[in-house]
């Protein structure tokens, strides 16, 4: 694994703060608060050489972490290639660029979204009628998949949103059961809540509140999938914002 680090560089997971913009028309060099407060952060981490904001773990977060390692193991075929354990990749010419995607499968760059709510889910798949809504809705995710597709040199992207159905629970429940999951930072009783809700809810028929879950004849799909081309625009557009921002 290689030893890249995330502080005082500019990572695919908030490099949409380098595309806000001021009052008036867009312009490369009409930046918006995002982008100050943004740069500001990383030239102090630069000075303070550690991240300034410290990691959070709340259970949103740690159902995302876990539910995404199922979803690689349990869900997807084995074109999909994990890149979480390989390492941040640098971007090969400029300097502080760096990001880590969670997939590639052949010459797409791929994220996996396992919302903790119910709303959000809806209004990502409601997103996927086209990249221009897309964009528009997500820019966190959608800028984040554009930088990913820069830095592995594909033209395609791709975002997983994933939300069990009720009759999938068990599956879940088995998969944390085990304390070897694939959870990247995380440790077994980090997620131990994930199991006992689960247990409750499908042995002991209490009523379930903390796990997202579908109704499995609902319209919505748990495992769903949009794939689009990067607009050489956007990717061009993305990293004359990146060089502004190191230079600031």
């Amino acid at each position: 694994m290689n030893k890249i680090e995330r502080f005082g560089n500019f990572s695919s997971s908030n490099i949409y703060k380098l595309m806000s913009k001021g009052r008036g028309d867009w312009s490369i060099e009409n930046v918006g608060a995002f982008f100050k407060t943004y740069v500001k952060e990383k030239q102090r981490e630069i000075k303070l050489q550690r991240s300034i904001n410290m990691p959070a773990n709340t259970r949103p977060i740690i159902w995302g972490k876990v539910i995404e390692g199922f979803v690689f193991e349990k869900k997807l075929s084995l074109d999909y290639v994990e890149m979480n354990d390989k390492g941040r990749i640098q971007h090969p010419a400029i300097d502080r660029w760096n990001g880590v995607p969670d997939l590639m499968r052949k010459d797409v760059v791929s994220d996996t979204k396992c919302p903790s709510s119910l709303t959000q889910f809806c209004d990502l798949i409601d997103s996927f009628e086209s990249i221009d809504l897309f964009k528009k809705a997500f820019p966190e995710y959608y800028w984040q998949l554009v930088s990913n597709a820069i830095l592995t040199g594909v033209d395609r992207a791709e975002l997983i949103v994933y939300i069990p159905y009720d009759n999938e629970l068990h599956q879940i429940m088995e998969y944390v059961a085990d304390p070897n999951i694939n959870t990247a930072d995380l440790v077994p009783f980090q997620w131990e809540w994930i199991f006992h809700e689960l247990k409750g809810y499908i042995e002991d028929g209490q009523k379930i509140s903390n796990v997202p879950y579908l109704n499995s004849k609902g319209i919505y799909k748990s495992l769903n999938k949009f794939e689009f081309e990067v607009p050489e625009i956007d990717k061009k557009t993305l990293t004359e914002r990146v060089k502004l921002a190191i230079k600031s």
